[in-house]
């Protein structure tokens, strides 16, 4: 895996663990949180939502037309896995600031 891949899989790891945070929020169960670490809302996360199904679908949308090496394919199909984890996250903390 490239340096910029470790990097990027580390970002989405850090926006998966506000998800995260914000999720047990809304269970009850955070962990003394301030105000200033819960600043995902609704709206930031159905816009996360939108985000990571727009770059999932123009990854498919790449990786069906076949312009991509054997490697960065492995990248993508990485890439999508990891985007998918944070979207089911933000999904999983809206249905339960809902609730």
């Amino acid at each position: 895996m490239s340096l910029s891949t470790r990097y990027r899989a580390a970002e989405l790891h850090n926006l998966a663990s506000h998800a995260h945070t914000a999720a047990a929020v809304a269970h009850g169960k955070e962990d003394h949180l301030t105000a200033h670490e819960l600043t995902m809302n609704r709206e930031q996360l159905k816009a996360q939502i939108a985000l990571q199904t727009e770059f999932i679908s123009a990854i498919c949308k790449r990786l069906m037309h076949g312009d991509v090496d054997e490697l960065r394919r492995e990248e993508l199909e990485i890439e999508i896995v990891s985007r998918g984890h944070l979207r089911y996250a933000a999904v999983h903390a809206l249905r339960e600031m809902a609730s």
